[in-house]
């Protein structure tokens, strides 16, 4: 069972649905997780993972980093 926790990463914001839809699709290649993409409010998509501890949303920060994919951390 996986606990859902209060975390979870960004990968960044794009300015139209589809940059951010590829940038999601490269993140599940790369390092397996499942980003969504969702519109901020202001014109910008947000590539996000919801739902992880901190230790997960940190590890998946790392193995963005190894592949050279910018993240940070929210809650």
């Amino acid at each position: 069972s996986v606990t859902r926790g209060g975390a979870g990463v960004q990968f960044g914001a794009f300015a139209s649905m589809s940059a951010a839809q590829t940038h999601a699709g490269n993140i599940k290649s790369k390092i397996g997780v499942n980003a969504v993409v969702e519109p901020n409010g202001s014109g910008l998509y947000r590539v996000r993972v919801y739902g992880v501890s901190d230790a997960e949303a940190q590890k998946i920060k790392a193995t963005a980093s190894a592949h050279g994919i910018d993240s940070y951390v929210f809650h």
